[in-house]
């Protein structure tokens, strides 16, 4: 008889013992599991991830005017590529280098890179000198980005200047808010300016509402 209690004990030692690590277990792995959990809620509420495609004075996202130019490669949501082209000078005789680091998001480009020229040198140097936003996901505080019509472009900031250059036969829309120049849609103008200068205002009336911009540079 003490003997099948002595088995009886054992075999009872044994399941609640099977059953506490089995609990033991299930809680710890639960304790990671909101562990984690909070871990990436942390991080979500550190990493603003609203602003990686915001614009704003001097910045892309990002990408900030001065600021060194990332390496060639692969990072969290983009890569760059870099791109030279030769380009002939002014002068028509002698050719110089036109560089341009391209950041491609998935699939599409996000926008274009262009290093800071030192004139002193006679080279490039190895800073952002100039931003040109190609994506729509780029957008101001008030939304506006490529793809924005010169009607929201005129809602957001009513300070806003459409201007028209003579050399290269493009339209702009910018603001005193931001020092962003917006290129609009060349085929959209009802008629061009007829002024031998460089720079010329124009009215809004002188483009079709549904003009967009295409293009937003950053100098």
């Amino acid at each position: 008889m003490k003997l099948y209690f002595l088995i009886v004990g054992v075999l009872t030692f044994l399941i609640v013992g099977c059953n506490s690590n089995s609990n033991t277990k299930e809680n710890m792995a639960a304790a990671e599991k909101n562990y984690i959990s909070k871990e990436i809620i942390e991080v979500d509420t550190v990493t603003p991830k609203e602003n990686i495609y915001l614009i704003t004075n001097k910045a892309v996202g990002e990408f900030k005017i001065g600021d060194r130019i990332p390496d060639v490669g692969g990072y969290d949501y983009y890569m760059i590529n870099k791109k030279t082209m030769s380009k002939m000078n002014e002068d028509g005789l002698t050719k110089s280098e036109d560089i341009t680091y391209i950041v491609n998001g998935k699939g599409s480009v996000l926008v274009h890179l262009k290093p800071k020229y030192d004139d002193e040198k006679g080279e490039y140097t190895k800073n952002i000198g100039e931003i040109i936003v190609i994506s729509e996901k780029y957008k101001t505080k008030e939304g506006i980005g490529v793809g924005a019509t010169i009607d929201a472009f005129s809602e957001a900031y009513p300070d806003y200047e459409i201007l028209y250059n003579n050399f290269s036969d493009l339209y702009y829309v910018k603001t005193n808010e931001l020092v962003i120049q917006c290129i609009l849609e060349n085929d959209e103008r009802i008629e061009k300016p007829m002024m031998p200068d460089e720079w010329v205002s124009v009215k809004k009336g002188s483009l079709k509402k549904e003009t967009k911009i295409v293009e937003i540079r950053m100098i």
